[in-house]
């Protein structure tokens, strides 16, 4: 099926900390069908940081682009001495004109830029931690750049430079009746540990938020201006850093959210995962996804359920090993994978008698069958190199261990469903 021209917008991206600019990397379409099913065009270079676009009611673009002034570059979120912008690409032809500023002068780091169904534009910039303390705020302008107010956020007095996910991104859903469903999300205090700290907002509307959270709100515009006209409703929490926001087909709330980073001793700890609230559940409920108790493991893909209550992922993101061997992160796409690995605890033993004059390490003393708790169940072939020598465990008899690093998978309805 023909898709049609796919809009491809390359960033020229300053590098943080001073690094010159690069040059653009090439598109390799040929995995998606190449040019009969697919087709890349670069409508703007040259910018920095375009961390956010969206398309307006009349065709525009906008991207968001984020401008640090000293050496530092971007050092996370924090984004110390750094400026945002809006900048608008209209229509021209089969194509789009030369970038226009429509807003200056933002504090912070520019995350996000939604249209309302108006055009109205709602741009998340700034941070509450070291850098950026007290800068975090959802604005609000009109297309010519006119502000039309502002939330903004305060973090607990003692928590800048330990407020690890304090930047904003927000997902407008325009409503029939005019008003706009606004999601918005409350990042983290901590890495790997609930948040003991909340988050106050002010301005267009005031209430106190909870961390590890996604929220939602309604919006209005009317006279040329902005009301909140229903406060913030938590939608969901045990969340970390839940730096992604969209609707599917069905209207499901899908949230993307960075795992666990831990000690780094290899890999992070946990895998970033996408997380789904059935439409008729938005607002109806707050699901918990388990930050920080339960998550997905990412160098083998195991769930640690920590916390039984709450609702798995979707889907994990886990490396993989490509045809060359390399090991690649994958992205998920429909139809939604409805497997998820189950914690395993996977050992074969074999007696010694059985196994003649044969040395444990070697292939030949491989188990063909393995036991998981009470249930045997067909592994890989034994020659596989996921069994490996194990430790025998204490309190059992003499012979030979092998624990294979294969987990067995079970079938999940999806998260509501």
């Amino acid at each position: 099926m023909k898709l049609g021209a796919c809009v491809i917008l390359i960033g020229l991206a300053g590098l943080a900390r001073g690094a010159s600019i690069q040059t653009p990397f090439s598109l390799d379409l040929s995995q998606l069908g190449g040019p009969s099913a697919v087709y890349g065009t670069t409508i703007a270079s040259g910018l920095n940081f375009p961390y956010g676009v969206t398309a307006g009611p009349n065709g525009s673009l906008y991207l968001a682009q984020s401008t640090p002034t000293s050496g530092a570059g971007l050092d996370y979120g924090a984004a110390p001495d750094t400026t945002g912008a809006i900048w608008q690409l209209q229509p021209s032809g089969s194509g789009f004109g030369s970038p226009q500023p429509v807003v200056g002068g933002l504090t912070g780091l520019v995350t996000s830029v939604q249209t309302l169904g108006n055009g109205t534009l709602l741009v998340d910039s700034g941070a509450g931690d070291a850098g950026g303390a007290g800068t975090r705020s959802m604005s609000f302008f009109n297309t010519t750049g006119q502000s039309l107010g502002a939330i903004n956020f305060s973090y607990p007095a003692g928590s800048a430079g330990n407020w690890e996910h304090s930047n904003g991104m927000s997902l407008v859903v325009p409503n029939a009746n005019g008003t706009n469903t606004v999601y918005f999300i409350v990042g983290s205090q901590y890495d790997d540990a609930v948040s003991s700290g909340t988050v106050s907002i002010s301005g267009l509307v005031s209430a106190t938020l909870n961390a590890d959270s996604v929220y939602m709100m309604t919006v209005g515009t009317a006279a040329g201006s902005v009301q909140v006209t229903s406060p913030p409703v938590q939608v969901a929490t045990g969340l970390r850093n839940p730096f992604g926001l969209t609707l599917d087909a069905n209207g499901d709330l899908v949230i993307g959210d960075n795992g666990i980073d831990g000690a780094h001793v290899v890999n992070e700890l946990s895998a970033d995962t996408l997380n789904v609230i059935p439409a008729s559940q938005i607002g109806q409920q707050v699901y918990d996804f388990g930050f920080p108790n339960s998550y997905t493991l990412f160098s083998t893909g195991a769930y640690v359920d920590g916390d039984p209550n709450s609702t798995p992922p979707l889907v994990a993101f886990t490396p993989v090993p490509d045809a060359n061997g390399v090991c690649r992160v994958p992205r998920a796409s429909p139809p939604w994978p409805t497997l998820r690995p189950a914690p395993c605890r996977l050992w074969e033993r074999r007696a010694a008698s059985s196994l003649a004059s044969t040395a444990c390490s070697t292939r030949a003393a491989r188990p063909t069958t393995m036991t998981r708790f009470s249930t045997t169940i067909s592994p890989r072939a034994k020659s596989s190199p996921l069994w490996t020598p194990a430790t025998r465990p204490s309190g059992t008899s003499t012979g030979c261990w092998w624990r294979a690093a294969l987990c067995t998978w079970k079938s999940l309805p999806r998260p509501g469903k």
